[in-house]
């Protein structure tokens, strides 16, 4: 779960550019599966301190309703050490993109 703070810049009437950023904490769960090995291993979870940086832009269309898109990053640097291998989940990149609406 991470906490997001977004500063938004005022730019245009229609146009809400905006950056994010994100620092809280990960909880994982895995699955070990490795090829050619033939066992697999499970494991309740791994945790740890995560962050990230998202940069977005909406674009209203009516006072009330419009577009977004948002692309990022979250670094969650977590391991895991499996009886048959290691995982490692160092980041996540994503771009979302749907509706926006205000209330």
């Amino acid at each position: 779960m991470l906490a997001r703070v977004a500063y938004h810049f005022d730019l245009m009437a229609n146009l809400d550019l905006y950056v994010v950023g994100k620092i809280g904490y990960v909880l994982g769960f895995a699955e070990a599966n490795f090829e050619g090995e033939g066992e697999s291993e499970k494991e309740d979870g791994y945790n740890g301190i995560g962050f990230g940086f998202d940069v977005g832009a909406a674009y209203y269309f009516t006072p009330r309703f419009g577009a977004f898109a948002e692309a990022g990053f979250d670094l969650y640097n977590l391991e895991k050490d499996f009886d048959v291998g290691k995982i490692e989940v160092p980041f996540s990149r994503f771009v979302t993109v749907g509706v926006s609406t205000k209330f």
